[in-house]
């Protein structure tokens, strides 16, 4: 029988390539050519943002460890697998918003981030490292280790417009917060009531002191109405008047005294009168007005001595007369006649007799 036996050559040489998985995530050390059955010390070392995780391929000692030995028996490709790191990125919100955009996130990515602000309030900004662009609501973050961003919001403020309409003043214009709930007040001039608020936000839109809801821009008016005052006109006796009635505050009532047969208009008596001694004229309506119109017996009927008996008739020296609007006079003896008085007597004409002067003690 014979035996053949095999000794490996001294200068026998096996190739060790190594490579990373992937290409970014580190380097290695220990590729070459060495001579066969040798052992090789081989590394890994991973870049930034990766770590190692195993050796791939045959023949490690420790394939889980970074730096590890090889036994070369023949020409060999070995792996060094590397993962990406993961970092936490925690997104969060200040009162008046809602955020999105937590998560655990690879190194290098960028994920986006987003803020939303409640009804009343804008956002402010971000804060924390790595964001892109703090200003804006959306925006991504720079995942190159863990992070945390904040996103913070502003009450919004609004302006608040209080106009008064003619008859009064108001209170509380200005620049309020989202959701307060600012005082407006009302005050009305003399001879005007408050009529009520226009606009929306109103608490109470019939008080003239009340709230007004801050959502957005307001424009809030007060109306004022005039008041209503009674004028009165009236008479005691010789004639009738007009102009009773109600008045708005600050109007001018016309009032008018018309004298009775065998009087005058005298004067009006009473406050607010443009022309009291006028039978027609105006009066200033600013509370309630009681007017008395005077009258006064006619020339003629102070003549004639005249004692009123009923509408028109009058008892005189010349006996029963009846005076009409225009002057004239009936007397039932002498029929029509026009008297006109003067200082010591009375002319009476009389169609187809001319006229006649008479007094009292001669008639």
């Amino acid at each position: 029988t014979v035996t053949a036996h095999f000794v490996r050559r001294s200068d026998e040489k096996s190739i060790l390539i190594i490579s990373s998985s992937p290409l970014t995530g580190g380097t290695t050390l220990g590729s070459g050519e060495y001579t066969t059955g040798q052992s090789i010390s081989i590394s890994a070392n991973p870049n930034t943002g990766f770590y190692f995780s195993a050796w791939s391929g045959t023949g490690f000692q420790e394939s889980n460890l970074s730096t590890s030995q090889i036994l070369l028996t023949q020409d060999s490709n070995l792996t060094a697998i590397f993962i990406a790191s993961s970092y936490n990125l925690t997104v969060t919100a200040e009162n008046g918003g809602f955020v999105t955009g937590s998560g655990s996130y690879t190194h290098g990515s960028s994920p986006t981030i987003s803020a939303t602000p409640k009804t009343g309030f804008s956002f402010a900004g971000w804060s924390g490292d790595g964001i892109e662009n703090p200003g804006i609501p959306t925006t991504q973050v720079e995942m190159s280790q863990s992070r945390a961003a904040s996103a913070s919001f502003t009450l919004k403020s609004y302006k608040l417009s209080i106009l008064p309409e003619i008859g009064g003043s108001v209170t509380g214009s200005g620049t309020f917060t989202h959701g307060s709930s600012p005082s407006i007040s009302a005050s009305a001039s003399t001879g005007y009531s408050f009529g009520g608020w226009l606009g929306e936000g109103v608490f109470d839109p019939n008080a003239s002191l009340t709230t007004v809801d801050m959502g957005q821009d307001r424009s809030i008016s007060a109306s004022f109405t005039p008041k209503e005052y009674e004028l009165e006109v009236y008479s005691i006796s010789g004639g009738s008047v007009e102009g009773s009635g109600n008045y708005s505050y600050g109007s001018n009532a016309s009032i008018m005294a018309a004298p009775a047969a065998g009087y005058t208009f005298s004067h009006w008596i009473g406050s607010g009168i443009s022309n009291p001694l006028a039978p027609i004229t105006n009066i200033q309506v600013s509370q309630n007005r009681f007017i008395l119109a005077v009258f006064k017996f006619s020339d003629v009927s102070n003549s004639l001595n005249a004692i009123p008996i009923k509408s028109n008739w009058f008892n005189t020296w010349m006996g029963n007369i009846y005076q009409s609007e225009n002057g004239w006079v009936f007397h039932y003896s002498l029929g029509w006649l026009y008297p006109q008085a003067d200082e010591y007597g009375i002319w009476v004409w009389r169609e187809k007799l001319g006229g006649v002067w008479t007094q009292n003690e001669g008639f």
